[in-house]
């Protein structure tokens, strides 16, 4: 996996949405990364057309999103505790682990998301 990294001046409010975009670019970079790791197994084809997931593609699902967002979200405790943000965390990795449909793993992702509170996410 290979990440840009860029170098934003201190003045947070006219980066906010190069920021965000870089978010939104990373988070593509890695979840691509993430589908070609385990080759055509995982592809979004095979999901598509067989509408399951096994174990492992859901525990790998599971570990790209959290560490995605742990890593690169920029506020992800602006509206929450950092108790609210791992419990929120949690109650996704039960329910990404225990996903065995690109829906169920869709409604784990959104619930997460939700949880943030961030209107950007």
């Amino acid at each position: 996996m290979h990440l840009v990294v860029l170098n934003f001046r201190a003045d947070r409010q006219s980066n906010a949405n190069g920021v965000f975009r870089l978010i939104a670019i990373s988070l593509t970079v890695m979840l691509g990364a993430a589908v070609n790791t385990s080759a055509a197994a995982h592809s979004p084809a095979a999901v598509v057309e067989s509408g399951a997931l096994t174990a492992e593609q859901a525990k790998l699902d599971v570990r790209v999103l959290k560490r995605a967002l742990q890593t690169l979200h920029p506020a992800l405790t602006k509206y929450l505790t950092q108790a609210e943000s791992d419990a929120a965390f949690e109650k996704f990795e039960a329910r990404g682990l225990a996903a065995r449909t690109a829906t169920e793993m869709y409604l784990a992702g959104t619930e997460l998301d939700a949880s943030i509170r961030c209107g950007h996410t």
